[in-house]
């Protein structure tokens, strides 16, 4: 169980329980690549968010210089500080890292480094929906 920078708390197994596919992202506030993908995120939740959960999980940086990178980009997905460090059990070494879970909570895919384009994190996304 983690929480996002407005406080609201989100546990993994809710989530998959509620979407069919739950994607963690594993970034921090001075990756240019990471920043990148972010109006990704936000297309896909617009797209698909009945059926989506994304977190944008931050092992790095403080939770106002999270805050305030969100607010300099108007991101609206979850932000979360990965309190937990998560992403250890990921084996994440560089970032981005992007985790695609089913909702049995199977991993289907791990994704390393920036997504090049919206429309190839769309069809990383239409691959795992069934």
């Amino acid at each position: 169980t983690l929480t996002d920078t407005d406080g609201n708390l989100y546990t993994l197994y809710e989530l998959l329980k509620e979407k069919e596919l739950v994607i963690l992202d594993f970034w921090y506030c001075m990756c240019t690549p990471c920043k990148s993908e972010f109006p990704y995120f936000d297309a896909a939740l617009d797209q698909y968010g009945d059926r989506i959960s994304l977190l944008a999980l931050n092992p790095i940086d403080s939770e106002d210089a999270i805050i305030q990178l969100r607010n300099e980009l108007g991101c609206t997905f979850p932000m979360l500080l990965d309190t937990v460090n998560l992403y250890r059990g990921f084996d994440v070494t560089a970032y981005p890292v992007t985790v695609f879970i089913g909702s049995d909570g199977t991993v289907l895919s791990i994704h390393s480094g920036a997504f090049s384009s919206q429309k190839q994190f769309l069809n990383e996304i239409e691959k795992h929906l069934k």
